[in-house]
């Protein structure tokens, strides 16, 4: 919801699923780049960094870093596009069509190891959604 919201999300991959799940969020929305950090140490020197220019976005002056790729306006600009143009993340068809074609395939997988294990000699033929 918050990338919905066009505002920048931070995360850290580790172990855990939830930083993971951030990190193909951002990927597809071509922001990895951008807002993956590699360390703590750079997870928080982007989140100060972050935080510096929303606050002279809020303050109407302008930053010294603001040509850098990544600035906190670039950033929210970059979202609202992607929201806007359904891409990456925000192309929720395109997602549910993925889905469904994997859930299907994954059924199909199902039906096929539990009939050979029951020892039936149908041939099956799998076809592809895409």
């Amino acid at each position: 919801e918050a990338l919905w919201a066009g505002v920048p999300v931070l995360t850290l991959p580790q172990a855990r699923l939830p930083s993971r799940v951030s990190f193909s969020m951002l990927k597809s929305l071509s922001l990895d780049r951008v807002l993956v950090a590699r360390s703590l140490a750079d997870y928080q020197d982007i989140a100060v960094r972050l935080a510096r220019q929303w606050a002279r976005s809020r303050s109407n002056l302008k930053d010294e870093s603001e040509s850098r790729v990544g600035s906190y306006q670039r950033i929210r600009e970059h979202l609202k596009s992607s929201r806007e143009k359904r891409r990456g993340f925000f192309d929720t068809h395109r997602w549910m069509q993925d889905f469904s074609a994997t859930v299907r395939a994954t059924w199909d997988i199902h039906v096929l190891v539990n009939s050979i294990a029951a020892g039936s000699r149908t041939r099956y033929h799998f076809v592809s959604a895409s």
